[in-house]
């Protein structure tokens, strides 16, 4: 791949990426006022913390963006904003797979939500440090919509589900040929473990870590984690945004009718 055709498909899907990271700007406040009082940083602006802040998952954005976009045509996944910045045709999900996708995403995200209602009443004692959805500010529920839907998708799909994809079919080129799907499941199932992986530390921030509660953050996550992987693979990147951005609408949806009853999943 030459630098020209790299950086038109990278740079657009990294500016995108940091863009989302905004999103997550109404929940550091209380880390800002925690950096505040360190000595070496007390002396920096409210601008300068948020920016230390939002350093590091800014590079990992730019980091697995920059991997995907590498390997993504090795992998044979696809972005249709990457093809856009190259110029390319478009291909894009007919009417009836978009309606398919929103349908099935809808459904899994009210399974989860099920789900998530029966286990805090299996164990009540276990889930009763969690804050309802209530307490989640609808500017948060946005943020978190704008960061999961496209940073999140950016690293988790676009970064290292395409990396093990690739990786896979350079190890075992047989395999992807004679069926794919054996070399692409592992690499969804591995990075929907992680998705759901990386919501334990954002728990431990607002409530205890009881086992039952990490079992079901990482478990309903990576599940929800395994349909935004297919719809990646199936379609493009930003189907698996879409899939990913219309659950944070049906759990806000979800919270309002119950009027902040719902059980806070903390993610996706």
């Amino acid at each position: 791949m030459t630098a020209r055709r790299f950086l038109r498909a990278f740079v657009p899907l990294a500016l995108l990426g940091c863009a989302s990271l905004l999103g997550v700007l109404p929940l550091l406040a209380p880390a800002v006022d925690s950096l505040r009082l360190r000595p070496e940083l007390g002396s920096l602006s409210t601008a300068g913390l948020y920016a230390v802040l939002l350093a590091q998952p800014a590079l990992l954005v730019l980091v697995l963006t920059a991997v995907g976009v590498a390997l993504a045509d090795k992998a044979g996944l696809r972005s249709l904003i990457a093809a856009a910045g190259r110029g390319e045709p478009l291909r894009f999900a007919s009417r009836g797979e978009t309606l398919g996708l929103g349908g099935v995403t809808v459904m899994a995200a009210l399974l989860v939500l099920v789900v998530d209602a029966a286990l805090s009443r299996a164990f009540p004692h276990a889930f009763a440090g969690l804050p309802p959805a209530s307490a989640v500010p609808l500017t948060a529920r946005a943020g978190a919509l704008l960061y999961g839907a496209v940073a999140e998708e950016l690293m988790l799909r676009l970064g290292v589900m395409t990396f093990i994809v690739a990786a896979g079919r350079r190890l075992f080129p047989a395999a992807f040929v004679r069926n794919p799907g054996l070399v692409v499941w592992p690499a969804i199932a591995v990075s929907a473990l992680l998705f759901g992986a990386l919501h334990v530390p954002a728990l431990a921030g607002v409530a205890p870590l009881t086992l039952p509660v990490v079992a079901r953050t990482i478990a309903l996550n990576a599940a929800l984690g395994l349909l935004f992987g297919f719809a990646y693979w199936r379609y493009a990147l930003e189907c698996a945004m879409f899939s990913h951005a219309l659950v944070h609408v049906v759990f806000g949806v979800a919270g309002a009718v119950t009027a902040g009853a719902a059980p806070t999943l903390l993610g996706p």
